[in-house]
């Protein structure tokens, strides 16, 4: 029962578990930790099977004893310098997004505070009324709704997923263009990118990819 109870905890529970964040009390690189999950599955399923038999005949000679599995498990380990597939913190919290629904071990836009107080001069939040929301003790005549911003405004923001097609009529017919989900540091907003942005956009170093930070301009 006790080796049937374990194997229903697969590999995919426990690379869910540990890329959410859940096993980081152990101190060890995630991306470490999904590679040494196969490993690991072997050496516990070897010494529930054992322990088993040793339930069952307590006189059986084994090759090897649960408490030499044991010993294997608590001294296997992959270092990061043996990592196939390095994470890192931009990859981590996408992941986390995916398990979980939201960031819990850090801010995204952490890595680039300095940046991002440099090139911005205001938030999704501003642009679209939701900034300070909840904070709001009473309802006043035209607030919690999109502020006016005359000229250009830019902020920060996650691509959370876009979603290309062609135009299908007027002078840009065939080409591309693109509906946006950007998420920002206090809200998240609809945006479309028409067939010339999009175009430039896909100019730019490694494209545009999903869960990256980006400044984003608009008027």
């Amino acid at each position: 029962c006790a080796a049937k109870a374990f194997i229903q905890v697969g590999k995919s529970d426990l690379e869910g578990l540990i890329l959410a964040g859940a096993m980081d009390c152990f101190g060890l690189n995630r991306a470490a930790m999904v590679q040494m999950v196969p490993e690991l599955l072997k050496l516990s399923q070897s010494y529930h099977e054992q322990r088993l038999k040793l339930q069952i005949n307590p006189g059986a000679k084994l090759q090897l004893k649960p408490a030499d599995v044991l010993a294997k498990i608590n001294a296997y380990i992959v270092e990061d310098d043996d990592v196939k597939e390095p994470m890192d913190l931009e990859q981590c919290l996408q992941k986390e997004v995916e398990y979980t629904g939201c960031y819990l071990s850090e801010s995204p836009f952490a890595p680039f505070t300095n940046l991002i107080d440099k090139l911005t001069d205001c938030t999704i939040g501003d642009l679209t009324g939701t900034a300070g929301a909840e904070d709001d003790e009473e309802d006043t005549p035209g607030s919690g709704g999109p502020a006016y911003f005359p000229g250009e405004k830019s902020f920060a923001a996650i691509l959370s997923r876009y979603n290309e097609t062609l135009v299908k009529n007027g002078s840009s017919k065939g080409k591309p263009m693109a509906f946006m989900t950007l998420a920002g540091t206090d809200g998240q907003c609809e945006a479309v990118a028409f067939a010339d942005t999009w175009g430039e956009l896909l100019k730019l170093p490694g494209g545009m990819e999903k869960g990256k930070v980006y400044v984003v301009k608009v008027r």
